[in-house]
């Protein structure tokens, strides 16, 4: 599926890489525009009832579903997992530091030019107490100021959110092992499990898997330390090795992902966002203060976090009036 004269367009590394595995391919234009405006987003939630849209709406696959029921296929693999079991934590950092691997942490942290950001999130936070890590963040929102996200619920809320997502760390060998784990069980991710792909099937009468998540490659991968899947600023460095002259360079080697900020915003400027009228402020969920400084940060200088913050406040708004103040 590929987003035909949009910046998120992959065919620079699908068509390299077809060439070179010699299998047939088949491309098929996405709808890249499934939201037009309040009642467009309303309309993306009833295709997929209970659930928030988390990213792209799944209508914008509604082609490659066809074509794939019309071609007659019936299993359809996915690549749903690979960041979460493949990529390593960052903590690997932190376990160099307490292993007393001096020197391979010096190398480690001059790829990340010894970045203050890196060594408080990525060794210090996986070091510290909770108090402590508490008090430092709340020491960056006085320096730097706070975030988009934590300008809808406030740090205190957006830090309780970010706990509830991770395991108790009791138990676990390392800081990196820890953090793998709460990633591969984070309820964010259940969408795979809980029955949404099913409805996605439906539509063409397929059957969705997910080798990411088979669970042997699942305790398998989570037994291998981070620094052995994560270096020198490469994460899923392991998959990379494993596919040398199986992949294109270009493909194997790239930093990147596929941008999607331009359609978002795309479907963003459709919608009017008053808010003093959106039912999760009219409701007390959301201060309309945060609301108004996060739309005005978006105007002012446009971004694709702020893009992505403000599409969640949509999708939030939009799941919020049909289950819960229906208006």
């Amino acid at each position: 599926m590929v987003f035909d004269r949009l910046p998120c367009d992959e065919r620079e590394f699908i068509e390299p890489t077809v060439q070179q595995a010699g299998v047939e391919s088949v491309f098929t234009i996405a709808d890249a525009a499934p939201v037009d405006g309040w009642e467009g987003l309303r309309a993306c939630h009833e295709s997929l009832p209970g659930w928030p849209v988390q990213g792209l709406p799944i209508q914008s696959l509604w082609p490659l579903l066809d074509e794939a029921r019309t071609r007659g296929v019936r299993v359809m693999l996915t690549g749903v997992g690979g960041d979460a079991v493949i990529q390593g934590s960052p903590y690997y950092l932190a376990d160099l530091l307490t292993s007393g691997r001096w020197f391979t942490l010096a190398k480690e942290l001059k790829r990340y030019r010894f970045s203050p950001h890196v060594l408080w999130f990525w060794v210090m936070e996986a070091m510290l107490p909770e108090w402590a890590c508490k008090l430092g963040r709340l020491f960056k929102d006085r320096v730097r100021g706070p975030s988009d996200a934590s300008f809808y619920f406030g740090s205190k809320e957006q830090v309780a959110w970010m706990e509830g997502q991770q395991l108790p760390r009791k138990g676990f060998p390392s800081a990196s092992a820890w953090q793998e784990a709460s990633v591969v069980v984070n309820p964010t991710i259940s969408l795979a499990f809980e029955g949404g792909w099913e409805v996605l099937g439906q539509r063409g009468g397929l059957e969705f898997r997910h080798p990411f998540y088979d669970a042997r490659l699942v305790e398998f991968l989570l037994s291998i330390p981070s620094e052995e899947k994560r270096r020198q600023g490469t994460t899923k460095y392991l998959l990379r090795e494993a596919m040398k002259n199986v992949l294109p360079e270009a493909l194997r080697l790239r930093k990147g992902k596929a941008e999607f900020s331009p359609m978002i915003a795309s479907w963003l400027d459709s919608m009017a966002f008053d808010p003093g009228s959106l039912t999760l402020t009219r409701s007390g969920v959301i201060a309309a203060s945060r609301v108004a400084k996060v739309t005005a940060r978006r105007a002012a200088q446009p971004s694709p976090l702020s893009a992505l913050v403000l599409w969640q406040l949509a999708v939030l708004e939009t799941w919020y009036r049909l289950h819960f103040k229906p208006i």
